[in-house]
């Protein structure tokens, strides 16, 4: 009966080396895929493009991710070396199986990654919401971890409509400046196609090249102007009403209302003090979506992602509680 043997050795058994999660945050599927950090091995996947995704660029023989990811890291960090553009549900063959990407909803081109060897399948969510995300079905399983805890669930609330409610409020008394993460703040930019036209637009230079990327890609935004621009120069000068972007290391303005958007918010608003508004807009998954995800994968083995998270461990204490399964935390 070896089949059943193997169920009672330790779970180090089947997750070395298939899947694991490395101390420089390399996301193993196999002996061929690393995925978001620095890697021997041929093929390294970037799940997408924000910072901590985006270890060891220059590693790998080949890096491989949708030709939206590219183009936003070639904005945001240079060129890769060897770059391999390929599409959701399209085969990448090498010896021994099959590598896939399949869609995250997350930010522009981020994507899951799927791995089929004669030894078994692995699979890494990367960073996604719930919905729009389709459940993959690997033999194991790598999930992001962001918000593990069991208090970590959201409310459904339609944020969209408070984040503009608080702009055309705030505008009214002064320039409001909204701050988010890259991807984020292209996330806003699409809400605020319901703002009046007459309010400009103005984001910094680097979101603005961001936004051309997306636009590339259908995304259809607002007219919106760089901080650099005439337009939004006279605007500042002649004190005129306005909504400005800006990443979430600029430093606010505190004669301005400031709107900073983030999915730790914990409620859909919350206020800091009298010009300071923090409204909760999140790209990841909640607890209960996490839970939801594990269940329908019907996957044998879990690991969280220890290394971009704090709660993996919970997490996966959580997992193995509620739903029966073998789950552990890495690195």
């Amino acid at each position: 009966m070896p089949y059943k043997l193997k169920l009672d050795l330790d779970l180090d058994y089947f997750t070395s080396p298939h899947a694991n999660v490395r101390k420089n945050g390399e996301v193993e599927l196999g002996p061929e895929v690393g995925c978001d950090g620095a890697t021997k091995k041929n093929y390294h996947v970037i799940t997408h493009a924000h910072a901590d995704h985006l270890g060891g660029l220059t590693t790998g023989r080949y890096q491989v991710a949708t030709k939206p990811t590219l183009d936003l890291i070639g904005t945001i960090r240079g060129e890769l070396k060897n770059p391999m553009s390929l599409d959701y549900g399209i085969p990448q063959e090498f010896d021994g199986g099959r590598l896939f990407l399949y869609p995250a909803s997350h930010i522009l081109g981020a994507s899951q990654v799927f791995v089929e060897t004669k030894e078994g399948s692995y699979a890494f969510t990367g960073d996604f919401k719930l919905k729009g995300t389709p459940v993959l079905h690997p033999d194991e399983l790598v999930i992001e971890a962001t918000y593990g805890r069991p208090e970590e669930v959201r409310e459904y609330v339609n944020v969209d409509v408070l984040l503009l409610d608080l702009v055309e409020q705030g505008i009214s008394k002064s320039p409001v400046d909204v701050y988010a993460s890259q991807g984020k703040l292209q996330e806003v930019l699409s809400i605020f196609s319901s703002l009046p036209k007459w309010v400009k637009i103005i984001m910094d230079k680097k979101s603005y090249e961001v936004a051309k990327i997306y636009e590339k890609y259908g995304i259809k935004f607002p007219k919106y102007f760089t901080s650099s621009s005439k337009d939004a120069i006279d605007e500042v000068r002649e004190k005129n009403p306005y909504v400005a972007l800006w990443p979430l290391s600029v430093r606010r303005n505190r004669k301005n209302l400031s709107i900073i958007v983030t999915g730790w918010a914990g409620k859909p608003i919350v206020y800091l003090n009298a010009n300071t508004i923090m409204v909760g807009l999140s790209d990841h998954a909640d607890f209960n979506e996490l839970l939801y995800y594990v269940d329908e994968s019907k996957a044998r083995w879990i690991i969280t992602d220890g290394h971009r998270s704090r709660s993996a461990k919970v997490l996966a204490k959580e997992l193995e509680k509620r739903l029966h399964v073998k789950a552990t935390a890495r690195p």
